[in-house]
């Protein structure tokens, strides 16, 4: 047996009233406190990022002249370590204030197409900022931070 219109209407109607929150009407009690929520004043960040470099331009030496145009994928297709480098930045904030670690590292190793000629490449370079930063706006303002940085670099020549 179908249910008629009538019948769907009150079931819809004690659905609703049931569904209506319990002392509602009951104002002589009153809502107990509510303890602020604990707010940790620590907070990371990890961030992982790429560069794809590429090499072109024109080399020259006496009467012999070269070009090379050569994108990330050829580079990658050619060298022969692994991995061929990375970049991220840490940080670490407590409150307001924060340090930082931002590094380049890249290791390029290339066979020559001619040994006789030359040695090819093998090279590592790396770069590296750090400092401490302070949140002027406040520590969940985001990125407000004035920074006090330094760099080093390094570069391990061909072999």
């Amino acid at each position: 047996m179908k249910p008629d219109r009538r019948q769907q209407f009150f079931v819809s109607v004690l659905f609703a009233l049931l569904s209506l929150p319990t002392g509602a009407a009951d104002n002589s009690t009153a809502a107990p406190k509510q303890e602020p929520a604990y707010v940790n004043p620590w907070a990371f960040n990890l961030t992982l990022y790429m560069w794809l470099a590429g090499a072109n331009g024109d080399f020259s030496a006496g009467p012999v002249s070269r070009s090379v145009d050569g994108n990330f994928i050829d580079i990658v297709d050619k060298s022969h370590r692994f991995p061929l480098g990375f970049m991220g930045r840490l940080e670490a904030h407590y409150d307001r204030w924060g340090v930082y670690l931002d590094g380049t590292y890249m290791d390029l190793e290339l066979k020559p197409k001619l040994e006789q000629v030359s040695k090819g490449l093998d090279t590592q370079l790396s770069v590296m900022d750090y400092g401490v930063a302070y949140r002027i706006f406040g520590p969940s303002a985001g990125l407000n931070c004035m920074p006090a940085a330094a760099r080093s670099g390094w570069t391990i020549p061909s072999t």
